[in-house]
């Protein structure tokens, strides 16, 4: 066993995700989010756990707002994006061939 401190692994720079482990076919990444991302689709699931700030999850259809330590999963095939105006660090678990199907940039 190897014990994991968040706080000391998380990056300091914005959209530069930092593998934490694995668990499986999972892969664990920290990622500081400011701003927003491009909308996108995978073909896997996601999970996002807010780690400290908070983070808006957009869909096509609702936005979930995380704060510290709640999470949500975004199911498979879901255009989503990621943003925060004020910044966080969000935990991300997802498959480690996971990268966006599609990248767009329509709002």
């Amino acid at each position: 066993m190897k014990k994991i401190n968040l706080q000391e692994l998380a990056p300091a720079e914005a959209w530069a995700p930092k593998g934490v482990g694995f668990i499986g076919d999972a892969a664990m990444r920290l990622v500081r989010i400011e701003g927003k991302f491009d909308w996108h689709v995978h073909a896997e699931e996601e999970f996002y756990l807010a780690v400290s700030g908070a983070v808006h999850i957009d869909t096509e259809t609702e936005t979930m707002e995380l704060r510290e330590w709640e999470g949500c999963k975004v199911p498979p095939g879901t255009r989503h994006r990621t943003r925060s105006p004020g910044g966080a660090v969000v935990l991300m678990i997802e498959p480690v061939c996971c990268r966006p199907c599609e990248e767009d940039t329509r709002g």
